[in-house]
Formats: structure tokens, sequence, C-alpha cells
């Protein structure tokens, strides 16, 4: 006859109810996800997005004498931050002009200005959102 027999430290309910209770305050893992977000989006800048942003127009280029888009002094790849609490997090950035790179629009003298996404998620960011979850889950 075979007989296991297990000893808690502290009652099984303790430990239940103590993993619950870490479960109403995700202010880690989310601090770790807005880290790796800014980081992420801040990368984009250096391979052309993510997917590639469309090319900077022939005039464009002349006038700033470089192809690479939305990098000219670095202030928004610069500006890209993140707050986090326990229950979410947020990335951004606080330059008045991001929203018309980000989404696309006409800008100043009705000049269209092509979506060139820098914030968001990719299925890489995904998995790693699902690595850190898992992470802290597991740490319980």
């Amino acid at each position: 006859m075979l007989s296991m027999e297990m000893e808690f430290s502290a009652a099984p309910e303790e430990f239940i109810y103590g993993a619950i209770d870490s479960l109403k305050d995700l202010s880690v893992p989310m601090g770790l996800m807005g880290e790796r977000f800014a980081k992420e989006s801040r990368r984009r800048f250096e391979t052309g997005g993510d997917p590639k942003w469309t090319p900077l127009a022939l005039s464009t280029i002349r006038r700033k004498g470089s192809s690479r888009p939305l990098i000219e002094s670095g202030a928004l790849k610069d500006s890209i931050a993140f707050t986090s609490d326990e229950s979410g997090v947020s990335i951004f950035s606080d330059i008045p002009y991001s929203s018309i790179h980000q989404f696309g629009g006409i800008a100043g003298r009705a000049v269209p200005i092509p979506a060139r996404p820098f914030l968001g998620v990719t299925q890489e960011d995904e998995k790693s959102m699902d690595d850190i979850l898992h992470q802290f889950l597991t740490s319980l």
C-alpha cells in the first residue's frame, strides 16, 4: 500500500486567501509591462516601425536631410512614457504632434501625414505580457 502525508506550514485557506489578496494589486507586473512597452515603442524609431512605416516624401527628405521617419530632434522618441497602477498600464507621449504621427491626418498647410504608429502592442509584446503575468502568478 502506498500512502502520502502532506503537512502545510499554514492552513490551506490562508494560502488561498493570501493569493487572492495578491491578485488585487497587480502594480508590479503592470509596471514591468509599462517598462517593456515603452522600451519597445522607442525601439520602433530605430527599426522604422512595426509594421514598417510609410517612407517619407522626397520633399521631406530634402528638407530634413534624412529619410528616417519620425526622427528629427529625438523629442518624440524621448517623450514616450508610461503610468501604471494596481489594475492597468498606459503608455503615451505628451508631445502635441504625437497624435498626428500615430494616427495620421491633415497637418498645418493641408499636408496629409500618413499614420506611423509608434505606440502599440505587437504579438511579441503580447507574449512578453503573458510571460510577465506568468512569472508573477508563479511567485505567489
